[in-house]
């Protein structure tokens, strides 16, 4: 009878742990300050939870199995009967792979190596205290790369890249910073649920009490300093509000601009914070045109050479109102989105200038030359194309970042098919 007492009770945890991950979604630590490295996933207060199942079940895989059943049915039911969404299923296997795979190899490596029987000397036992955080650290590398690769393959079989494409991506996402915030938070949970464990295995349920309370309180200082950091995206609202007001086709170019700069970072493999960072540079790199008088903007005769010239600051501008808000790369990206000689009071061209200011220039001119604009009709996709081959030559555009950007049109040109430029 115990056995199927077990057994329920192994498929109703996996089944409750899903409620839970869904009940603590809002507490899960992601994308805060440009700390998180792993920005494939986002943990919660339920990971502490199957880091403890891990410890519990590591002598009875099968119960294990049961828990990650239990887990999908938990994911389906949510699915059809809250969200009514059956497309919703795929998704909940792989998200329920990439968890239970590293916590079946967290058990392994845990019957492996270790034996509680003697909980009492534990804590008088380095060795087997530093063993524990091995093993604990080859989980959480287990887990980041599994995560990952399963995420590219996905997007390999969506997208139909090429095989050697799908591996040079893999590799560089793996390889760039490793181990990031995430990890570090995942990585103290770990140590509480084996504290936990251990208070637990000896009875001081006291004691296992205060390690709950702790594991809760980093969540919720963590959402605390998450809401703080939400008054930032609104205040990257606010400006662009102004903008908005001001001049409406200078926002509407903005935010193509950032659509474009986004794809074109995405296209070439860069990682999600650098794609973040330039996709944000690009929303705000023409903020600096609030200081040009806005019948310049529009002016549909040709430019004095005063007016030119002023034209020709908005990119400095533009990063002077951005300082407080962008980070001092950011500022870059927009201080050299144009190659204008008085910004360096010299002539530059695009070696000079960082990645994410390249990106943002060839998805600034591009925009440009396909818009229409009060001094000018729109041009097709192969005029642009043409238009802006010519800038090859003047060392303006990155020829590999062009060469990349021609590979992406099928993404961007509902931009104008839909608006009629």
């Amino acid at each position: 009878m115990g056995n199927y007492f077990d057994l329920i009770g192994s498929f109703s945890i996996g089944f409750i742990l899903y409620v839970l991950t869904i009940w603590t979604y809002k507490y899960g630590i992601k994308n805060f300050q440009n700390k998180v490295i792993k920005e494939d996933y986002f943990i919660t207060p339920t990971d502490f939870l199957f880091i403890l199942l891990s410890l519990f079940y590591y002598d009875k895989l099968f119960l294990l199995v049961l828990t990650f059943l239990g887990f999908n049915l938990g994911g389906m039911f949510y699915s059809y009967f809250i969200k009514r969404k059956i497309t919703d299923f795929i998704f909940i296997f792989l998200n329920s792979i990439t968890i239970f795979t590293p916590l079946f190899f967290l058990s392994f490596l845990i019957s492996l190596f270790f034996d509680f029987n003697d909980v009492l000397n534990i804590k008088n036992n380095w060795l087997y205290i530093l063993k524990m955080l091995l093993v604990f650290m080859g989980y959480i590398i287990f887990n980041k790369t599994l995560t990952i690769f399963i995420k590219e393959l996905f997007n390999f079989l969506v997208n139909r890249k090429s095989f050697i494409e799908f591996l040079s991506v893999l590799i560089k996402r793996i390889n760039d910073n490793f181990l990031g915030y995430l990890e570090l938070i995942l990585f103290s949970q770990a140590i509480l649920a084996f504290i936990f464990f251990i208070f637990f295995l000896q009875k001081n349920y006291f004691n296992c009490l205060i390690i709950l309370l702790i594991v809760f309180s980093i969540y919720y200082i963590d959402k605390i300093l998450f809401d703080l950091y939400s008054v930032y995206d609104k205040t990257i609202e606010m400006v662009l509000k102004i903008l908005e007001e001001y001049d409406f086709n200078t926002l509407e170019h903005s935010k193509r601009v950032a659509f474009i700069a986004k794809e074109l970072a995405m296209h070439v493999g860069l990682s999600h914070e650098e794609v973040s960072s330039i996709e944000l540079a690009a929303k705000l790199h023409d903020i600096g045109k609030l200081d040009v008088p806005s019948f310049i903007l529009n002016k549909k005769s040709r430019l004095t050479n005063f007016e030119y010239k002023l034209i020709t600051f908005h990119p400095i501008i533009s990063a002077q109102i951005s300082q407080g808000i962008l980070s001092k790369e950011e500022l870059a990206f927009i201080k050299y989105h144009h190659l204008y000689p008085n910004i360096e009071n010299r002539k530059i061209t695009y070696k000079d200038v960082p990645l994410g200011a390249r990106i943002i220039t060839i998805a600034d001119i591009y925009d440009a030359l396909r818009s229409k604009r009060s001094y000018k009709q729109t041009l097709s996709h192969e005029e642009v194309i043409k238009e802006m081959s010519k800038d090859l030559l003047k060392d303006v555009i990155d020829p590999y970042l062009f060469i990349k950007f021609t590979e992406i049109y099928d993404k961007i040109k509902d931009l104008y098919e839909t608006t009629g430029n």
